[in-house]
């Protein structure tokens, strides 16, 4: 599921970036910005509390936060862009 949410969270930048040219792909962007926070929340009521060794779990571990951190400026980058078209 980690994997999931990284790779979500990486397209959203191709879709903050095609939503310039393409609005409807703007609207995909807009998902996203709801979407992984919930599930990297879900992800971590569920998974997070986990004890192990195994080295899947810390790759796991790894690609949560990881998709936090594309997230993140993503979704400011498309807040902004919102913003900027409803002002012009």
């Amino acid at each position: 599921m980690a994997k999931w949410i990284r790779n979500a969270a990486g397209a959203m930048w191709a879709f903050v970036a095609l939503g310039l040219v393409i609005g409807a792909l703007s609207l995909a962007a807009m998902a996203c910005i709801f979407l992984i926070p919930a599930a990297l929340i879900y992800w971590q009521i569920s998974f997070g509390g986990l004890k192990t060794a195994d080295a899947d779990f810390a790759k796991t571990r790894r690609d949560r936060l990881i998709a936090l951190l594309l997230w993140l400026p993503a979704s400011f980058i498309q807040i902004l862009i919102i913003i900027a078209q409803m002002v012009l």
